[in-house]
């Protein structure tokens, strides 16, 4: 058994988080000191778009990395997460600060089944996305096992918590499901993209906005660390979207597409 085994075992999950977050703050190992730059440059990012009381959806929350930098931002934050391990390291780590829903969001409300990953951060709804992840880039990602998760919409979390300032999906190639049930109105929102499987289905993201909406600006990030948008600055969805046919964008692997409401 290892040290951290044996020591979880004595002082129980609780007290080892404790122990461990001490232990950081004490002898921070590299590791740790790039979770903090990383923290930080995603707060000096996210300011430009999260105010102090901003209402922000996580649809997606996972273990809650993003919605902690809401939280740093002074946001409510709303994290929603399906995956049941997830949810309970939600509880534990911001359970007191934030709203927790331990549903999926669709396009209708009812109950689904979710594939649970051998790695928890590619979890998803949709079954042949994780079954076409590039081995080379997610290594040999396997379906542990099978959940049934009840389904609310975006349209049932603005009714009951209000229209958000910012919504945050990332849902593991659940977007156009997600999309197709939001009517309401929000401020802005941003979407995960993965050029590296199909760029059709981020088009499809864009034309279920195209069709509801009027007046959308658009810019993106590329990469898992949001630093700067790409675009000196935000164009139109119907311009976003020439751009995206018809410029070198399949060359990207993966980002995240920013939506604001003019």
């Amino acid at each position: 058994m290892s040290l951290n085994n044996t020591l979880k075992n004595i002082l129980g999950d609780t007290n080892f988080l404790k122990l461990q977050k001490v232990k950081k703050i004490i002898f921070p190992t590299k590791f740790d000191k790039g979770q903090k730059a990383y923290f930080n440059t995603q707060v000096d990012f996210y300011m430009q778009l999260i105010k102090p009381n901003s209402l922000c959806f996580d649809i997606g929350a996972n273990i809650g990395l993003k919605s902690k930098i809401f939280l740093q931002l002074g946001a409510k934050v709303v994290a929603v997460e399906p995956q049941a391990s997830c949810v309970a390291i939600l509880q534990r780590e911001i359970g007191n600060k934030a709203t927790i829903v331990a549903k999926g969001v669709g396009a209708t409300s009812e109950v689904k089944d979710f594939y649970v990953s051998t790695n928890f951060e590619l979890s998803s709804f949709n079954k042949e996305w994780i079954n076409t992840l590039p081995v080379e880039e997610y290594g040999d990602t396997q379906i542990k096992q099978v959940e049934k998760i009840e389904i609310i919409t975006l349209d049932n979390l603005i009714k009951q918590y209000g229209k958000p300032d910012f919504i945050k999906i990332d849902v593991e190639g659940f977007e156009i499901e997600v999309l197709k049930g939001l009517n309401e109105h929000f401020n802005t929102l941003s979407f995960e993209f993965f050029v590296s499987q199909s760029i059709n289905e981020l088009l499809q993201c864009l034309d279920i906005l195209q069709s509801k909406f009027n007046g959308l600006s658009v810019n993106f990030t590329n990469g898992n660390v949001s630093s700067k948008f790409n675009l000196d600055k935000w164009i139109s969805l119907n311009d976003f979207i020439n751009y995206v046919k018809n410029t070198n964008f399949k060359s990207m692997i993966a980002g995240d597409i920013y939506v604001k409401m003019n």
